[in-house]
């Protein structure tokens, strides 16, 4: 028979994304491999970004390029990692 665990700490991980571009910041609610997605539409020219992702107090920072830039219609951005 399982015995129950008891003093079993839960914990939900605190985890913030934004796209940087110069000295904006735009807030994201997903990112994988090859794009990002943002909370709000945006447009944005094809540029340098970085992509941060923060969970609970580890940051990651990713340099990126948005090749086809951001449309105001499509909160889904296409990036490519850039090596530094």
């Amino acid at each position: 028979m399982r015995q129950p665990l008891l003093n079993l700490e839960r914990h939900s991980a605190d985890v913030q994304i934004a796209l940087v571009v110069g000295h904006q910041q735009f807030a994201a609610s997903k990112s994988g491999r090859d794009h990002i997605v943002l909370r709000e539409a945006v447009e944005l020219e094809p540029c340098d970004a970085v992509v941060v992702i923060q969970i609970d107090d580890s940051i990651s920072r990713t340099p990126v390029r948005l090749p086809f830039g951001a449309m105001p219609c499509d909160r889904d951005v296409l990036v490519e990692r850039r090596v530094q």
